[in-house]
């Protein structure tokens, strides 16, 4: 889809690009392929992967398109006095790089597509010196309250999480309020700043959540020694202090089942991999958990992230894949979409009223949602049975990830993306 007399031109700023392997710059490497099928010119504006201190994937490159696509790769500050994060560091000479392109390049918007927050602000200063509209995309929220909330657990980074939260709280406003249109993966973030802010307008707001792309299930199903299907149950992401009580409900469920069982019975393991972004120094939560429910032998945990699709692969040759809610309702796990789109049975753990328990489909016959908490045991056990006796091949696509498509959700985009070009070009 296209303005009526020419493509779109769209810049794009996602600090974490590829080849670096981070979620929050999986939606733009999914979109592009499609809005260059639509017409579009495509720039992005991203760290070199080298000052990036995350997992390099230079599989993640071919699904790139091969052209219409310009990535200009950008000097980030070497990580000094314990500031680590790529959007502080990286912001100073992407603002300086981007001045001199916006001065002879002319582009209809900018779409921040980053959960590194530090380089919002950048948006209002383009806006002004270039009349540049600009899009957000709110992967997670900006200001976040969930530590304050009763019963949560101390905020994680000390002085660092005070400081973030003060600029956050105080840059918010500022660069929401001259927003052409927000982006976001859960419509409870949207929600949130309606009630924090009187003049924040939802209606200038999207709900798009993280899809899943075809072609990646392909490529993953292209991997060299791709391994057989295996009597495990994996989960591959992060694991928090906010996941905990769910995990605590699921191993207590686990162990309850196992113990039920004759002594000799072959029963799945359980696989956590990928659980902290601190690499080998984090982690521990899975491990903790299941040595209190006696299930040390049977539950395994690998801190370290491994890459996208050798992630996507392994979930494609599992018994059952996990998905894992939060004690925050909004969270919404990326990997879920690509999950369910293997194929494979599917186990979700997740609060009532998430809202990743609100969009799981219930018209498949291996997935399980475990839909009240005091029946976990009973709804756990009819579903490891089965998985056991059956051990079930691959089943259809879910009806409801059609909508969920790469294809789907550019469409969405490119709609929102004409629409304020449209406008503007009225006025």
């Amino acid at each position: 889809m296209s303005t009526p007399d020419r493509p779109l031109r769209l810049l794009f700023v996602s600090p974490h690009f590829q080849p670096i392997n981070a979620p929050d710059g999986q939606r733009l490497r999914m979109l592009l392929p499609q809005f260059v099928a639509s017409g579009c010119e495509c720039t992005v504006l991203a760290a070199r992967p080298e000052d990036c201190l995350a997992p390099i994937e230079p599989e993640l490159l071919k699904s790139l398109p091969k052209k219409n696509l310009t990535i200009h790769r950008i000097m980030a500050r070497p990580a000094r006095w314990g500031i680590r994060n790529i959007g502080l560091r990286v912001k100073s000479n992407l603002a300086h790089f981007a001045e001199q392109l916006l001065s002879s390049q002319k582009f209809d918007l900018v779409y921040f597509t980053t959960t590194q927050f530090a380089c919002l602000p950048l948006a209002q200063h383009w806006l002004k010196l270039f009349d540049l509209p600009y899009v957000i995309d709110l992967q997670d929220p900006w200001v976040n309250d969930y530590y304050e909330r009763p019963g949560a657990p101390p905020p994680p980074g000390g002085w660092k999480y005070r400081l973030a939260r003060w600029s956050a709280k105080r840059q918010e406003p500022q660069v929401l309020r001259e927003c052409s249109h927000l982006v976001s993966v859960s419509p409870d973030y949207i929600t949130s700043l309606s009630k924090r802010y009187s003049w924040f307008n939802a209606d200038q707001c999207s709900v798009i959540p993280f899809g899943w792309s075809p072609d990646d299930q392909s490529l993953a199903r292209a991997l060299p020694n791709k391994q057989p299907l295996q009597p495990v149950i994996r989960y591959i992401g992060r694991v928090g202090d906010d996941m905990a009580n769910l995990l605590d409900a699921l191993f207590s469920a686990v162990a309850t089942w196992q113990s039920s069982l004759p002594p000799t019975s072959l029963f799945p393991t359980w696989e956590f991999i990928g659980t902290s972004y601190a690499g080998a120094a984090g982690g521990g939560v899975v491990q903790s958990m299941a040595k209190l429910h006696g299930l040390s032998e049977q539950v395994s945990e690998q801190p370290l992230r491994i890459g996208y699709f050798d992630g996507l692969s392994r979930m494609q040759s599992s018994w059952a894949n996990l998905v894992l809610g939060s004690d925050d309702r909004g969270y919404s796990p990326s990997k879920t979409w690509p999950l369910l789109a293997t194929g494979r049975p599917w186990l979700a753990m997740t609060h009532p009223h998430s809202i990743i328990h609100n969009l799981l489909p219930r018209d498949c016959k291996w997935g399980c949602i475990i839909q009240d908490h005091r029946d976990t045991h009973q709804t756990l056990s009819d579903f490891l049975n089965g998985l056991c006796e059956g051990r079930p091949p691959d089943q259809p696509t879910p009806s409801c990830l059609s909508a969920l498509s790469t294809t789907a959700l550019a469409q969405t985009h490119l709609e929102i993306f004409t629409k304020i070009v449209a406008n503007r070009s009225s006025h």
